[in-house]
């Protein structure tokens, strides 16, 4: 009964393994296009999904469990006007940066 528990564990184990890596990645650092300064609590949206991330306090933001596509991507902030960045690739296990 032990090693039918440990069987199972383990297959279970292999089995979230291969799901969470059907996902990617994006990160990126929001900045001012004029004076390249970082811009803290900016808004990153992937647009067509729910997922996106704020920026902390140094620009950086990270968007985690992304399907794999090609996404139009958003960033936003009061007293700014909206960028949006076409043509971004998520591929699954890798990291996608912007």
């Amino acid at each position: 009964m032990q090693e039918r528990k440990a069987i199972l564990s383990c297959v279970s184990l292999l089995l979230y393994s291969a799901l969470f890596a059907q996902t990617g990645t994006l990160s990126g650092i929001v900045v001012d296009q004029v004076s390249r300064e970082p811009l803290p609590s900016a808004n990153v949206q992937i647009i067509g999904t729910s997922l996106g991330a704020a920026a902390d306090i140094e620009g950086r933001f990270v968007a985690r469990n992304v399907s794999p596509g090609t996404y139009q991507v958003r960033g936003s902030l009061v007293g700014y006007q909206a960028t949006i960045l076409s043509d971004i690739t998520i591929d699954p296990g890798k990291p996608t940066e912007i």
